[in-house]
C-alpha cells in the first residue's frame, strides 16, 4: 500500500511539472517565436530594401512576399517548436525506460531494441514524403501559373472590352443601367 501511496504522489507531482512546462511554453515559448519571426521579417524587409531595382525586376512578387510570410512563419515554428519537441521526446522516452526498468527489465530491453527499426522507419518514410511534398509543390507552381495566365488573359480580354465600349459611347447614346434591367425583367 505504501508503494502505491508514493507512485500516486510521483505521478501528482509528475503532472504538476508537466502543467508548468506547458504553460511556460504557451506563453514564454509563443512569444520568444513571435519576437523571433518579427526580427526575421525586419531583417528581410531592410534588406529587401537596399537591393537594387533591378533585382525586383527579375522576381515575381507573390515569391518575395511568400518568403517574408510563409516561409519565415515556418523558420519560425520549426527553431521554437523543433528543440521544445526533442527535449519533450527524450525525457518521455527516459522517463518510461527508467520506469519499464523497475517494473521488468526484459519488457524496457525489448522496448529499447524497437528504437533502432523505428528509426529507420521514420528516416526512410520522411525522405518519401519530402519527394512527394516536392511533387505536390510543382503541381502548384504549374497551377498557379496557368490561373495567373488565366488571369491576366481575363484582364487584357476586359480592358479591350472597355476600350470598344469608350469607343461606342463616344459615338452612340448608350441606354442608361436601369432602362436594360426594367427590360429584361419584362
Amino acid at each position: 500500500m505504501k508503494d502505491i501511496a508514493v507512485l500516486a504522489v510521483v505521478m501528482i507531482a509528475l503532472v504538476a511539472v508537466e502543467f508548468v512546462c506547458n504553460y511556460f511554453i504557451a506563453t514564454v515559448g509563443h512569444n520568444m517565436g513571435a519576437k523571433m519571426e518579427t526580427d526575421m521579417r525586419t531583417e528581410i524587409f531592410d534588406h529587401y530594401q537596399k537591393l537594387s531595382f533591378s533585382f525586383f525586376d527579375n522576381q515575381k512578387v507573390g515569391q518575395l512576399m511568400s518568403r517574408v510570410t510563409n516561409d519565415l512563419f515556418d523558420i519560425s515554428e520549426l527553431f521554437h517548436h523543433g528543440p521544445e519537441d526533442v527535449v519533450i521526446s527524450l525525457i518521455k522516452f527516459i522517463g518510461t525506460m527508467v520506469i519499464l526498468l523497475n517494473i521488468h527489465s526484459g519488457l524496457a530491453l525489448c522496448a529499447a531494441a524497437s528504437l533502432p527499426f523505428m528509426l529507420v522507419f521514420a528516416y526512410v518514410y520522411n525522405g518519401k514524403l519530402k519527394e512527394h511534398s516536392r511533387e505536390i509543390v510543382i503541381v502548384l507552381l504549374i497551377l498557379m501559373h496557368s490561373l495567373r495566365t488565366a488571369f491576366q488573359v481575363y484582364v487584357l480580354s476586359k480592358a479591350s472590352e472597355m476600350k470598344t465600349l469608350r469607343w461606342v459611347s463616344s459615338r452612340v447614346e448608350i441606354m442608361p443601367f436601369w432602362r436594360v434591367k426594367s427590360q429584361r425583367i419584362k
